[in-house]
């Protein structure tokens, strides 16, 4: 009986060592996949550079055939804002990209997306809309283009892909090597110069204390007293003194991923644009 119970618990033990492998093995395999997936789309940016244009040859006899509304529609396409020749062709295949993401010598090279009516979809969504553990960097779905104050939130993987590498800015010697965040929209490059790194908290309380410093309510700084308010704090919380700061007037970028220094706690790169 003691023999007959002791092959049960191997035969158990044998099955769950296999479907644990198998579990482990099917989440490198969609890990390298998504991995693959983002070196595509970092190697479409570079095989098509902004200071090329996307032109075909039109075929003999096809100016002639164009109609009037044709004429017409693309006058009016010209009068809206171009998207970069670089991001043309991403932005066909998903038109929730919004922008590309790069810190030189780090992993962070990245998409952007933005979907209004689920701001949080791409949480746990690849390029393809397919589920991923990484998913990729995203705006919050409050902000537009023209926000005072542009927020990207990412995950914080251990692996240092995403907004992993982040935390490498809590120590002031990295951010001495890595003060410029290149971020694109698809209309516009931009490069922009870190004023500060600081430990933050999100809130889910109804009612925030006037003492809190709820982040991600600080968007649209239309106005002289809330953008300064805003830099105050982030100044005041920053782990350390970049000797830079931002004036009123200034856009802003804001990167946000999770950090682990009290509950619900973030770690926030802000960064004004170079004009």
């Amino acid at each position: 009986m003691k023999s007959k119970v002791t092959k049960i618990l191997l035969v158990v033990f044998i099955i769950l060592f296999i479907c644990s492998l198998s579990y482990i093995g099917y989440n490198q395999y969609k890990m390298q996949k998504e991995e693959k997936m983002l070196e595509d789309l970092q190697q479409s940016t570079i095989e098509n550079p902004a200071n090329v244009d996307i032109v075909e040859e039109p075929q003999q006899g096809t100016l002639e055939k164009v109609k009037n509304e044709e004429i017409e529609k693309e006058t009016k396409e010209e009068e809206k804002l171009q998207i970069l020749p670089q991001y043309k062709e991403l932005y066909q295949e998903n038109q929730d990209l919004i922008g590309w993401i790069k810190i030189d010598d780090t992993p962070i090279e990245y998409p952007v997306m933005q979907t209004k009516d689920n701001p949080t979809f791409y949480i746990h969504k690849d390029w393809e809309k397919n589920e991923s553990q990484t998913g990729l960097p995203l705006i919050d779905g409050r902000c537009t283009l023209e926000s005072e104050n542009i927020i990207i939130y990412s995950h914080n993987m251990k692996n240092g892909t995403m907004f992993g590498s982040l935390k490498r800015y809590k120590e002031k010697s990295f951010y001495d090597e890595h003060q410029i965040i290149k971020f694109d929209t698809i209309y516009e490059e931009a490069e922009y110069q870190i004023i500060a790194v600081l430990l933050a908290q999100v809130f889910y309380n109804e009612k925030n204390n006037e003492d809190e410093f709820v982040y991600y309510d600080y968007i649209e700084l239309d106005s002289k007293e809330e953008f300064q308010k805003y830099i105050n704090q982030v100044k005041e919380l920053s782990l350390y003194d970049t000797g830079i700061t931002a004036e009123y007037g200034d856009s802003l970028i804001t990167l946000c991923t999770c950090n682990y220094h009290v509950k619900d706690g973030r770690l926030l790169v802000v960064a004004k644009k170079i004009q």
